[in-house]
């Protein structure tokens, strides 16, 4: 029981550990996390010795996930929802059972596959591609692939439009899988470790570049805090919140002395279509860049 518990928080933290991977409330990422996390994670899930110790192991997983990387939905469900905070938490928590979906799968498998010699490297090789092939077609609500952290090394990633980020989920799962199997077995098989070395210089040697450009453009993208509230009530147009979205867009769009080719609004900034009845507005928008830049 002790044993079995300590899993599940090692799971737990293991979940944790790969959502800071990515960009979250403490930084940018951190990409080693990655061959920390996983290996952690697969360590205690492969040696579980049932299913439902399995399940257990993927749900404590997710939930550090869900904890650590998704924090901000218990606040969305509350913001858009209208929940009390405390059922915005609960609600929130329920999505450990989407974030990773293919483990499930996994878990199953595991159970019922046949007997053979999975801990050698043809077989690990199997249950990583397994696993590449279940993260790439079971869909994900967020998806977090493996091989997505991988984009810290920028520029130096050769591979990326020939592979794409399958490739480096499949050799994050590979050597994941392989650390915790030679250590298991206390065999050390180099050759993994040389290919894996050779598939990283081979994406430092080849780094990517940006295409040739005749043209640059000066582009601003604009993101208004506007709250829910606020942008119901100029949706059911009344007319205060109304104005005030639209100049608050208007000032973030033509403040500074650079004026841009191109302005990215978000998909639901204009709270109606162009054709409405504050005018003013919009003629002066039109005419700002009708005078001063076209």
């Amino acid at each position: 029981m002790k044993s079995t518990l300590l899993s599940a928080l090692l799971c737990f933290l293991a979940g944790g550990l790969y959502a800071l991977c990515y960009p979250s409330f403490l930084g940018n990422g951190w990409f080693p996390l990655l061959f920390i996390s996983l290996p952690l994670f697969l360590w205690n899930l492969e040696n579980s010795k049932t299913l439902k110790q399995s399940l257990v192991f993927i749900l404590c997983y997710n939930l550090g996930l869900n904890v650590i990387g998704y924090y901000w939905i218990p606040h969305t469900i509350r913001e858009f929802g209208g929940l009390p905070y405390a059922l915005s938490i609960i609600t929130g928590a329920f999505f450990s059972f989407i974030l990773q979906p293919h483990w499930w799968i996994y878990a199953l498998w595991k159970k019922f596959k046949p007997a053979w010699h999975w801990e050698r490297e043809l077989g690990v090789l199997i249950t990583a591609f397994l696993i590449t092939l279940l993260e790439r077609y079971v869909p994900q609500q967020f998806p977090s692939y493996a091989g997505s952290p991988w984009l810290h090394l920028k520029p130096f990633l050769g591979l990326t439009p020939s592979f794409g980020v399958v490739a480096f989920s499949f050799m994050t799962y590979w050597v994941s899988l392989e650390a915790i199997a030679q250590l298991a077995s206390r065999r050390f098989r180099s050759q993994v470790w040389i290919f894996f070395t050779a598939f990283v210089l081979i994406n430092a040697l080849f780094p990517l570049k940006n295409p040739d450009k005749k043209e640059d453009l000066a582009i601003r993208m604009v993101q208004a805090n506007v709250g829910n509230f606020m942008k119901v009530s100029s949706e059911r147009g009344e007319k205060d919140s109304y104005e005030a979205i639209i100049k608050r867009y208007y000032r973030l769009s033509t403040e500074g002395e650079v004026k841009p080719d191109l302005i990215i609004w978000p998909e639901t900034a204009y709270p109606n279509t162009f054709f409405w009845k504050l005018h003013k507005t919009r003629f002066s928008f039109q005419r700002h860049y009708a005078g001063k830049r076209y």
